[in-house]
């Protein structure tokens, strides 16, 4: 999923099939001036093990979003 530099995620993210926490850090920290790390996900979602994410589980990124000016 691409973001222009003015878009706003979504403060919910979704799991694909196939994707990491990793992953969904890196594409949130890309786009926005933020250091967003698997951990940091992990933690805000009480995700015991960011290594092992289920598929369709949903993300609350409300705290990683930050606009870039």
């Amino acid at each position: 999923q691409e973001f222009g530099p003015y878009d706003v995620p979504p403060s919910n993210r979704k799991v694909q099939e196939g994707e990491s926490l990793s992953e969904i850090a890196l594409e949130y920290s890309k786009h926005y001036k933020t250091d967003v790390t698997a951990e940091a996900i992990a933690t805000a979602n009480k995700i015991k093990n960011p290594n092992k994410v289920k598929v369709d589980t949903v993300l609350d990124m409300t705290k990683f979003i930050k606009k870039v000016e």
